[in-house]
């Protein structure tokens, strides 16, 4: 599995980018964390 960047490392643009998708997808931070952690949603 590839290692995921830390978000602050992240580029601004991309991370505008990753939080414009998940309001699109009406994914919640909670469930993007739950997501980082490896748990199922």
């Amino acid at each position: 599995m590839p290692k995921l960047e830390i978000w602050e490392n992240l580029p601004f643009g991309i991370r505008q980018h990753l939080i414009d998708r998940m309001r699109d997808r009406a994914i919640s931070v909670a469930d993007s964390g739950q997501s980082a952690s490896g748990e199922a949603l």
